[in-house]
């Protein structure tokens, strides 16, 4: 599948699943045996593009939770939080905070068929201890203004 490319930089969409305070965090293997810690994220594929019913990150979104949690997590409620860009790679993310969604959550992602990276419920005010990447540091300083605008949440 081909990668979609906006202006020189790879798409990709963050969803950044909340409740309850706590955001869902990713801890993906390395090749030399350790982890990095991400906010659960995909690339946008051209394909998404085709889709003539809504706008295509939210294709690519639907498509990569899918992906990502095996067909058992399907998003209900989300909300557009920031888009940001990484030089080094070339990566341009757009961020979605899900609030709802039906299935239950694994505790694990799948990548082809197998499973790649654990996934921890941390609280949102400690997210600086475990996410050092920009694009997730900027998603979740989003995530903390939404919340000043929906205190319902």
């Amino acid at each position: 599948m081909d990668d979609s490319y906006r202006d020189g930089y790879k798409e990709g969409v963050i969803f950044l699943f909340y409740q309850e305070g706590k955001i869902l965090i990713e801890y993906r293997p390395t090749e030399d045996g350790g982890t990095e810690t991400f906010i659960p994220n995909g690339t946008i594929e051209e394909t998404d593009k085709a889709a003539d019913d809504r706008d295509y990150v939210l294709t690519a979104l639907h498509r990569e939770v899918a992906e990502e949690f095996a067909g058992a997590v399907t998003v209900t409620d989300l909300d557009y939080l920031c888009e940001h860009k990484v030089e080094d790679p070339p990566l341009w993310f757009q961020a979605y905070v899900v609030t709802g969604w039906e299935g239950d959550l694994p505790d694990h992602t799948v990548e082809d068929g197998e499973q790649y990276a654990e996934l921890e419920w941390v609280p949102l005010a400690e997210y600086e201890k475990h996410l050092s990447f920009s694009s997730a540091r900027a998603t979740c300083l989003a995530l903390e203004s939404y919340l000043d605008k929906h205190p319902e949440l």
